[in-house]
């Protein structure tokens, strides 16, 4: 018979690395109304699969598909007023 699939380490493994993750610095990310925001913006997009933000570090993570590059995130951050450089 088969064997079980082994469990997932963390919800971003999901798809065993078919997910492009990347992770934007935004430095005018300063304070939970921004991160809000950034969220907003995020959950808003096509193609994002998971998003979450550090407030401390001013960076936000994205796993999004292919369908969707990197600097189409930024430029829809930029356009809702939050400056984001592509980290990787």
């Amino acid at each position: 018979s088969p064997q079980p699939a082994p469990p997932p380490r963390s919800p971003a493994r999901r798809h065993h690395g078919a997910m492009p993750e990347t992770t934007f610095h935004i430095p005018s990310l300063t304070d939970q109304d921004a991160a809000d925001a950034v969220m907003f913006v995020l959950h808003d997009l096509p193609c994002i699969h998971q998003a979450d933000v550090n407030l401390p570090a001013h960076t936000a993570w994205v796993s999004h598909s292919t369908m969707i590059a990197p600097e189409d995130i930024a430029a829809a951050l930029a356009e809702a007023g939050f400056e984001a450089e592509v980290r990787g």
